[in-house]
């Protein structure tokens, strides 16, 4: 391993014991590619480990798999290890894997959010030695165009947008990213592909490379059909084939078969995601808390008027669809009207003295910049409206100013690739229907780099429809919970209760 300790900086984790554990799981995807299937020497015949069914073909092999660190402990790091232990050999892959066809590439494809490029290029050039990784990006006016210019390179980078667009191009107009075979393909948040049916997904699928990772921190963000979009990618057979995974699986799961559909889940997700906990690494101790506020009189009179109309245009939307397609978006600005309701309520009770990092949402950021300008409290700001540029600033200012006190970030930017580790507390107003991307924008500052105890406080209104969201969130855990357990799951966590919440997520 001596190549890699050139290549790489010093960091406080082991970059030797990286390599390792990932070198390791290529030999196993690349030698045992049967890795669903026990080769049956008495029958001659090859076992799906996952169902326990027999085929006579040997499945096709597959190299690669999903990488699902808890958020913070280092995945991107992790891949440019894994990148980095090509660079000696100058992508001279060894004879089993000799590039044969003329377009079949030596390089690896790196697909982000396009937020994420400064990031990607930032994190390369800190870990590796200058120069030792040649990089060209492929998003906006700068892009590849053909083999020599790949050839030129290790590392092409580019954004789920740009493959997206340019798979829509015609097919003879075709982008050089969809014409060749890659040496690997690299996807940085690649739940980002979770809805099969979008042409961010479909992009993906089509790309060719002998070689595929997905990286993301929760592979299952709502449904288990998220899981099955990173298979699909992954080419994984059988399960690559929607109708193979929801007949093996979710069926089971929908027939009242929960422990087996939980078996099967929990035997597939160990054969190919690669999954370290927080234990693996030493960080602050992190604080969480859950602060539950209350409405004034005149609120809780605004509130009940608002929720009573929500109600009414249910009813209605449900009386209606037997005369035809229900229209929901009167709806959804109902339930939209309480849920700013909730958030306006707890403006003027939120505490922003000595606050160092807020992370808040969308339609909570004018409030606060008010109310932190009022207070003579500095802040920043971070949503969909900053443009890259602007963003790189404004995290540099947190980072290098002392008078920066507060950062206002949205929970869509906030769920994504930042290291804020220049704060250490942070206060979320508002729940999010997905858990995971909760836990990706507080993970924004308790992470690799961190050097202080981390506080995050979580504000809910009392009676309100936002503790309905907490319910729906712990819903949404327990799936992940039991299916990344170790082990089989027991009786205590296939209670009926769980189960029917599980089952709902499945629709």
């Amino acid at each position: 391993m001596e190549s890699e300790k050139v290549l790489l900086r010093v960091y406080p984790v082991s970059v030797t014991s990286i390599l390792r554990y990932f070198l390791s799981y290529i030999y196993r995807a690349n030698n045992y590619c049967f890795i669903f299937f026990g080769h049956n020497l008495t029958c001659g015949r090859y076992i799906n480990n996952v169902s326990g069914i027999l085929r006579h073909e040997a499945p096709p092999p597959f190299s690669g798999g999903i990488v699902s660190d808890h958020m913070g402990l280092g995945k991107s790091l992790s891949m440019i290890a894994l990148m980095a232990s090509d660079l000696e050999q100058h992508f001279k892959l060894s004879s089993d894997n000799a590039v044969t066809d003329e377009r079949q590439v030596s390089a690896t494809l790196l697909v982000v959010p396009s937020a994420l490029l400064g990031s990607w290029e930032a994190q390369i050039a800190e870990h590796l030695q200058p120069r030792s990784l040649i990089l060209r990006r492929h998003h906006s006016k700068s892009r590849v165009k053909t083999i020599d210019d790949i050839s030129e390179c290790h590392l092409v980078i580019s954004t789920f947008e740009t493959i997206a667009s340019e798979w829509r191009r015609p097919s003879n107009a075709k982008s050089i990213l969809f014409s060749v075979e890659w040496h690997r393909i690299i996807l940085d948040e690649a739940h980002c592909i979770r809805n099969s049916t979008t042409a961010t997904s479909r992009a993906a699928c089509a790309l060719k490379a002998r070689s595929r990772w997905a990286v993301t921190g929760t592979p299952i963000q709502n449904k288990l059909s998220d899981l099955a979009s990173l298979l699909r990618f992954l080419r994984i057979y059988p399960y690559a084939d929607r109708i193979t995974f929801d007949s093996d699986i979710v069926q089971k799961w929908k027939d009242a078969a929960e422990d087996v559909a939980i078996d099967r889940l929990k035997k597939l997700l160990s054969y190919v995601m690669l999954r370290r906990s927080g234990s693996a690494i030493q960080l602050p101790a992190r604080h969480d808390r859950i602060e539950y506020l209350h409405f004034t009189h005149e609120e809780r009179i605004h509130y009940d008027s608002a929720r009573a109309q929500a109600i009414q245009a249910i009813d209605e939307q449900l009386q209606d669809e037997t005369h035809g397609r229900p229209s929901y978006v009167n709806v959804l600005q109902r339930v939209n009207a309480l849920r700013k309701i909730c958030n306006l309520g707890i403006a003027s009770m939120a505490p922003v003295a000595e606050v160092p990092c807020s992370i808040s949402g969308s339609s909570k950021v004018s409030e606060w910049c008010q109310h932190s300008a009022s207070a003579g409290i500095q802040s920043v700001r971070l949503d969909g409206k900053v443009t890259p540029k602007n963003r790189a600033t404004a995290l540099k200012r947190l980072r290098e100013e002392p008078e920066i006190k507060v950062l206002l970030l949205s929970m869509s930017c906030g769920a994504v690739g930042l290291t804020l580790t220049a704060a250490s507390r942070a206060f979320l107003f508002e729940p999010h229907w997905n858990p995971t991307m909760e836990e990706q924008a507080l993970a924004r500052i308790h992470r690799i780099g961190q050097t202080r105890e981390v506080t995050t406080v979580r504000y809910v209104i009392k009676d309100s429809y936002e503790e309905h969201v907490v319910k729906v969130q712990d819903r949404k855990k327990s799936l992940a919970e039991i299916l990344f357990s170790k082990g089989k799951a027991s009786e205590r966590d296939l209670t009926i209760s769980r189960l029917h919440h599980l089952r709902s997520l499945l629709d």
